[in-house]
């Protein structure tokens, strides 16, 4: 977060929490080729920013430096497109919550629904790896299919 962590700035360069260019940097192993990607999502299915989202960002991109008030800015239409490729990319495996997590904010601090959030990430990946499994051991043992 830009106003809990500011810049650092190493050799001339600042440079910010790569979250905000970045937010799920899949891109790079699609990229590269790889045939499966996991991608883990603090997301559920369908999440849209709504206008209280769109208000926190335009009032926490006040003051920051032009670069990372313009990604701050932009976030809710980085997140639709990220919905979009998770949609439609076959390679990418999403490990992510059923439901909005039980935050009140991006920014809450209260240690109950943090640690309701990290319960709900590992059933979410539990679920995720006994339905992967299951995938994979079906592929294998299907006498239909050859691997080639």
């Amino acid at each position: 977060m830009p106003l809990a962590h500011p810049p650092v700035v190493l050799g001339g360069i600042s440079y910010i929490d790569g979250g905000l260019s970045d937010t799920l940097p899949f891109q790079k192993a699609l990229a590269d080729g790889y045939d499966e990607v996991v991608v883990v999502y603090n997301k559920p299915s369908g999440f849209l920013a709504g206008e209280r989202y769109d208000t926190f960002c335009d009032m926490l991109a006040l003051g920051l430096p032009k670069q990372t008030s313009y990604l701050v800015r932009h976030l809710k239409f980085h997140y639709q497109e990220i919905q979009k490729v998770l949609e439609q990319e076959p390679r990418l495996k999403v490990i992510r919550p059923k439901v909005q997590l039980p935050l009140k904010s991006i920014l809450d601090t209260n240690k109950a629904r943090l640690n309701a959030c990290v319960d709900m990430g590992i059933a979410d990946a539990k679920e995720f790896l006994r339905t992967y499994h299951q995938e994979r051991t079906s592929v294998f043992s299907n006498p239909h299919m050859s691997l080639k």
